[in-house]
């Protein structure tokens, strides 16, 4: 059965989820794509794109992909070209541009 999964901040963001579920197995779709247009005439909460899944057994599966593409991976590193400090989460230098070892 179809289940309702979590709204998104915009929908950049709702089709780059669905897609990452998709990609891991989880099919996905992007509902209330251009509710926004009616933010002022709609409540807020109403007008978000939201993420629906196929099989609402796999809801917690799915939850658990989204909690770990929007958590920073790693560990700060230091640029081994230009000794810049790189924030965890960036697998190449801001400043040259040299990937992550």
């Amino acid at each position: 059965m179809v289940a309702r999964l979590r709204s998104a901040p915009n929908l950049l963001i709702a089709e780059l989820w669905a897609g990452w579920l998709s990609a891991h197995g989880v099919a996905a779709s992007v509902q209330s794509r251009y509710a926004n247009g009616a933010m002022g005439e709609l409540p807020v909460n109403e007008c978000a794109p939201t993420i629906w899944i196929d099989d609402d057994a796999q809801a917690a599966r799915a939850a658990q992909l989204l909690d770990a593409l929007q958590a920073p991976s790693g560990a700060a590193w230091r640029c081994p070209n230009c000794g810049e400090n790189v924030d965890a989460g960036f697998g190449e230098c801001w400043n040259c541009g040299t990937r992550q070892l």
